[in-house]
């Protein structure tokens, strides 16, 4: 069987410097059930696997009129599990919503500078709930093959062009070169580190990689390995968690 998981924006994006913005009103019923049946009729599918909310707010919690719709439509058959993605590296949000089950899965950034998912986040729903890791590169910067003539490259007004703007690409540059010195004796390349440090989390369900080209994909199939991250290297890599939120 092949899983089919896709999610819905909100009608209206909090401000990324929001950090306690409402839930309520941003899945109104008739735009679920739209973007439902649209998924439905564009995947041409009776039901989808896993439905997903493109931004979760904490105030969820307790402001429910998103659950509600979302269970109808699981009882009317179109969707099988809810899931949602947490706001940009804000995993602390997810925290109670993993304790109390409220959904199936968890979509959050984890890479090598932002590490903290596996800690508080994937405790309080360990055993009880999927999580999904998006990000896994770092939008680029942890593949490995940036220098300092990359940004010039960037297409004017794309992701990493706005990202990394100003002293953002030479500080995120410096970084990335120090995890490479340290991953090199472990891995021939950093993309790898990043992708098996992501994997080696055992409470992980499954990674979202950014791939362009059936060779990229069978590269990441072969990081799927199961092969042991080392111990001596993740305990190492603590040292370079590097929290920020450049969506801001």
């Amino acid at each position: 069987k092949i899983y089919v998981a896709t999610k819905a924006q909100p009608v209206e994006w909090p401000a990324p410097n929001d950090d306690a913005p409402q839930m309520r009103g941003r899945y109104p019923a008739w735009y679920l059930r739209r973007m439902i049946d649209d998924a439905l009729r564009r995947l041409q599918l009776e039901q989808i696997d896993l439905f997903q909310l493109h931004s979760w707010m904490a105030t969820g919690l307790y402001e429910l009129d998103w659950l509600e719709t979302l269970n109808a439509l699981r009882i009317e058959g179109k969707i099988d599990q809810i899931g949602v993605s947490i706001r940009d590296y804000r995993p602390t949000d997810g925290v109670d919503l993993a304790r109390l089950g409220l959904v199936a899965s968890q979509q959050v950034v984890l890479n090598l500078f932002e590490q903290r998912p596996a800690g508080e986040l994937f405790k309080a729903g360990a055993g009880s709930q999927g999580f999904i890791a998006r990000v896994p590169l770092d939008s680029g910067s942890l593949v490995g093959h940036w220098d300092d003539h990359t940004y010039a490259s960037f297409a004017e007004g794309s992701v990493p062009a706005q990202l990394f703007r100003g002293d953002r690409f030479a500080e995120t540059l410096a970084r990335v070169r120090a995890l490479k010195a340290l991953c090199v004796p472990y891995y021939p390349t950093l993309a790898e580190a990043a992708m098996r440090y992501v994997l080696s989390c055992p409470e992980l369900s499954c990674v979202i990689p950014g791939m362009l080209n059936p060779e990229q994909v069978d590269m990441n199939v072969i990081y799927s390995d199961g092969a042991p991250f080392p111990a001596e290297l993740k305990a190492a890599l603590v040292a370079h968690v590097w929290p920020r939120n450049f969506y801001q």
